[in-house]
């Protein structure tokens, strides 16, 4: 099967993302690489070849992860393989200078990396090439491969493992964006009604001519209805009443400020061993002398820097006040506040994975400091030998002459030679175990240092795990809280629509009451009036009282017009009402539906995510444990 079918067994479909997963799978290769190339068995099987000439006499370390060995041809025919110790970039000029004491010859050839280049000192010809042994991982693997070129196939299990874990990781992150954009429309409430004012004025002497008297017309005057129904605004439904966002407590930086770096100036011992010569013993006139002088080892070795742990740039404030969260609840935003918090959150994972990747270079960094170092410290301890073994010949031919010391003075010469070079073997024997001894006491520390660094990024990584569970708790506690607050704020909306419609109907019930008297009010005004006319005597007072009647008529007849009016708005205005409860029901429970939607795929991603990374974990654990380490060192050294 391919990478993506056994991928997305593991994450679902990554159709829309197969850019994104192309470059985990690639990283997940480099970091399955770097685990794992710290186990000896793996890290060979891990090693390739480049071999070096005059054609392609340097390595581009771009994608190198790892530097095995590096051996030089010493002849053109039959030549044999020299390891090549690394140097310091700023000496190679030395180590390449004819006339310099560091001058490097085929017979002890050098290396070194600058600018990202690897070069051979003396540099590789035709003939007499170069081989370097490297850990380069893949970088051109494909989704629709199911291996990757010089890799282990045992090892494709971690590769998918790594790229579904990032997969899963950018779900996550899309189904944050998801949730931050549901939205719930806003529902308008419908305007109240303008209703009209109904007031009954019956007419007096005034409106219907002079002379009458108050006992003819006893119309009543200036009676009104209750002022025009006040109904006040519909009930509101607000999605964010009173919803609030707990507080999460600030992360501390990474600390190493309290462990000690060992110092790299161990004081190793520089050996010289110089065989005595005529001047210093006298001439023996039966023979020679031919003792070696002026051989000295190589130089103490140069002791590179000790690897130093490289805390992440980046910080990382979880406090809401200073990540925005406390501003956006103050404007009621949940949406963005829950946002800022994500984004938080995904800064605290990205620190993580610095802190895990800084740690993965650290331990690399210190593994390769003791294989280069030990080289070096090999070589030393090889040139000492060597001085110590031309001194026991030295010796030996000492002795010699003094056997065949025809005089008492070659004997007392040859004697005293002999007492030189034993001196000077019993110096050099000397100074070979304070090296050893330093060296052992800084490998101690160099032990020391890298267990205490990784004892603390674990420590370090337990705190932002946890603090990492308590915000993926605190976002689905409230994130249900909110859910929660949703349906009690729509629950007392309909019991606010459903009161607010009730008072409607209590205010429109009085008014027509009152509407009600006025209209018999007026009918008995026009009863009065048409007595009046009834009893008229003469024809102004008659037509006096028929303009009251025709008055009054035509006001009864504008009430009856103006209540019907009401009445009519009233009515279509409750339909309104019943109308937007029933949009904000619908658009509350869609946006339930959906965040509940949301929240259900994300926390089935966030379980998956995490027993990948676990899976991945427990993939790796039987690489981990590395040669010369504690293991204390190689169980705190593990992929978070």
């Amino acid at each position: 099967m391919s990478f993506q079918t056994d991928i997305e067994a593991i994450t679902g479909s990554i159709s829309s993302i197969t850019t994104e997963a192309t470059q985990y799978l690639r990283e997940g290769v480099k970091q399955v690489t770097k685990f794992v190339m710290k186990n000896p068995e793996m890290k060979m099987r891990l090693t390739q070849d480049a071999n070096l000439n005059n054609v392609s006499p340097q390595l581009v370390m771009t994608n190198v992860l790892h530097i095995a060995s590096v051996t030089r041809l010493d002849a053109d025919t039959n030549g044999q393989a020299r390891s090549c110790m690394e140097i310091p970039e700023e000496l190679a000029g030395q180590y390449e200078d004819v006339n310099s004491i560091y001058y490097t010859t085929k017979l002890d050839p050098k290396y070194y990396v600058a600018n990202n280049t690897l070069s051979v000192l003396p540099e590789p010809t035709a003939n007499q090439t170069a081989k370097v042994k490297h850990i380069t991982p893949e970088t051109n693997t494909a989704l629709s491969e199911s291996d990757v070129a010089n890799f282990p196939p045992e090892l494709n299990r971690g590769v998918i493992l790594y790229a579904a874990g990032e997969v899963l990781r950018k779900f996550l992150s899309l189904k944050n964006a998801t949730l931050v954009g549901l939205s719930m429309q806003d529902v308008v409430p419908p305007s109240s009604p303008s209703l009209d004012s109904i007031i009954y004025n019956g007419p007096g002497n005034a409106d219907v001519g002079g002379g009458a008297t108050a006992s003819t017309v006893s119309n009543a005057t200036n009676v009104t209805a209750s002022s025009k129904i006040s109904l006040g605004a519909a009930p509101n439904y607000d999605k964010l009443q009173n919803y609030t966002l707990s507080t999460i407590g600030n992360i501390s930086a990474l600390d190493l400020t309290g462990i000690s770096i060992p110092s790299s100036n161990i004081g190793l011992s520089i050996v010289t061993y110089s065989g005595p010569s005529n001047s210093d013993v006298g001439t023996i006139s039966t023979t020679s002398v031919g003792f070696s002088t002026a051989i000295t080892s190589g130089d103490k070795a140069d002791v590179a820097p000790t690897p130093v742990y490289n805390t992440p740039t980046n910080s990382v404030d979880f406090t809401t006040a200073n990540i925005g969260v406390d501003a956006y609840l103050g404007t009621e935003d949940i949406e963005l506040a829950s946002a800022a918090l994500r984004k938080e959150q995904q800064k605290l994972q990205d620190y993580q994975a610095d802190i895990q990747n800084n740690s993965v270079e650290f331990n690399s960094s210190v593994e390769k400091f003791r294989a280069d170092n030990q080289m070096s410290l090999d070589k030393v301890q090889r040139d000492l030998q060597a001085s110590v073994q031309t001194a026991q010949l030295d010796l030996a031919e000492a002795q010699a002459d003094a056997q065949i010391a025809s005089t008492k003075k070659d004997r007392e010469f040859a004697e005293k030679s002999q007492r030189l070079i034993q001196n000077a073997i019993n110096d050099m024997s000397a100074a070979i175990k304070d090296n050893e001894f330093k060296i052992a006491e800084f490998n101690a520390l160099i032990n020391k240092y890298q267990a205490e660094v990784n004892t603390t990024i674990s420590e370090h990584q337990s705190n932002i795990a946890r603090e990492i569970q308590k915000a993926q708790l605190l976002r689905s506690t409230e994130l249900s809280q909110f859910g929660v607050q949703m349906q009690d704020e729509l629950n007392n909306f309909q019991s606010d629509a459903v009161s607010y419609q009730s008072n409607i109907q209590a205010e429109l019930d009085k008014t027509q009451r009152d509407l009600q008297a006025l209209i018999v009010e007026a009918q008995n005004d026009l009863s009065a009036a048409q007595a009046t006319a009834q009893l008229a005597t003469n024809v102004a007072l008659q037509n006096q009282a028929e303009k009251s009647q025709r008055l009054i008529q035509n006001a009864i007849k504008d009430m009856e017009t103006a209540i019907q009016n009401n009445a009519a708005k009233i009515s279509k205005y409750n339909s309104e009402i019943q109308s937007y409860a029933t949009q904000v029901t619908e658009e509350v429970q869609k946006y339930q539906s959906e965040l509940q939607e949301v929240v259900q795929d994300y926390n089935w991603i966030a379980q998956q995510y995490q027993i990948t990374k676990n899976d991945f974990i427990d993939f790796l654990s039987p690489y981990l444990l590395t040669r010369g380490v504690p293991s204390e060192v190689a169980a705190n050294d593990r992929p978070s």
